[in-house]
């Protein structure tokens, strides 16, 4: 029997945040601070907080997990994200199955005519991307396509949704609204208040 996962409010998400506790380690401007293993179910229950969720997604939730070739930072992260998706292959978001596709970065029309074909509904971008975010992003943005990353100082170049560590080693949600915004998400309150927001 596949299971739905769907928002039951903040305290959900408040109390999975709560659990998630771990060693704390040097942080570089392209590091990735939170394990996939983490990060995937996050990002699974944040998409539930998307109040255009519905309007948004077809039949089915499709993650294009966008990596550089020739960046060995990017294609472990690619692999570590794909394998913890892998875990969620048999269970659904708001009742709707849960997908994804890897996405080769070389050229701004490459990648967007591969996340067109794909039906691709959510970007999760690697590390080793800082020089193509503007073009992700023109895609992201034209698309209604969500962001999100494990590299924190992505979100404040634009991408919308990412993750990082506390003081205590916690891990936190990074929101960026105004990206949010341009993207067609409209993430509910319950969300905001426990997410580090960004204006810009």
């Amino acid at each position: 029997m596949q299971r739905s996962t769907t928002p039951q409010g903040g305290q959900w998400l408040g109390a999975l945040l709560g659990l998630l506790l771990f060693v704390s380690i040097p942080v570089h401007a392209e590091d990735v601070p939170v394990p996939a293993i983490i990060q995937v179910p996050l990002l699974l229950k944040i998409l539930t907080f998307d109040r255009n969720f519905d309007q948004r997604v077809g039949s089915v939730l499709r993650i294009g997990v966008v990596y550089v070739d020739d960046v060995p930072a990017s294609r472990q992260a690619k692999d570590d994200i794909s394998t913890a998706l892998n875990g969620f292959a048999d269970k659904t978001i708001k009742k709707l199955p849960i997908s994804y596709v890897l996405l080769r970065y070389s050229t701004e029309q490459s990648f967007e005519d591969a996340a067109k074909n794909h039906g691709v509904n959510v970007l999760y971008v690697t590390p080793g991307n800082a020089k193509f975010l503007a073009g992700l992003l023109r895609v992201s943005r034209k698309h209604r396509m969500t962001t999100v990353t494990g590299v924190p100082e992505y979100v404040k170049e634009g991408v919308t949704v990412g993750f990082d560590l506390t003081s205590d080693n916690k891990t936190k949600i990074l929101i960026n609204l105004n990206s949010a915004r341009l993207e067609g998400v409209a993430f509910d309150a319950n969300l905001l208040r426990l997410s580090t927001v960004l204006q810009r």
